[in-house]
């Protein structure tokens, strides 16, 4: 397993499954460049039009290019809920999204759905937190 501030990274048949958060401006070059098949979910923290956003913002052209250049397909279906809501401005917002690599050229077979109330539990004495993320089932 390989770590770093902002991902872990894990082994599961032949895929590498990284879990990011990549701080707001936070350069893309620090995601972690992984062989392929891959598979890279977290909290990006990044706006786009291609996740659900009106505008993108710098990180947001940032990580799509990155994608890009790094041969990842975004799995991201828009009328699908977000994965975060935000009290302030009373919207629901993606900022935690899937990447999948290519194998021959062909984006993996994946999708990604984000759960509803799906129950949260402290480890630690069984209690029920609120999150402020949704969860995020990934099916390869």
């Amino acid at each position: 397993m390989t770590s770093s501030v902002c991902y872990d990274v894990i082994r599961i048949g032949s895929y590498h499954v990284a879990n990011i958060y990549k701080p707001p401006s936070e350069n893309t070059n620090t995601l972690p460049a992984l062989p392929h098949p891959s598979l890279l979910v977290g909290d990006f923290n990044s706006h786009h039009p291609d996740w659900g956003y009106q505008e993108p913002d710098e990180d947001g052209e940032m990580l799509q290019d990155w994608a890009s250049g790094n041969d990842y397909h975004l799995i991201h279906d828009s009328k699908q809920r977000g994965t975060f809501h935000s009290a302030r401005w009373k919207c629901d917002y993606s900022p935690g999204l899937c990447w999948v690599s290519s194998v021959n050229g062909r984006p993996q077979p994946a999708s990604c759905t984000v759960l509803k109330d799906f129950p949260v539990f402290c480890c630690m004495t069984m209690e029920h937190f609120h999150q402020l993320h949704s969860t995020m089932l990934i099916v390869i």
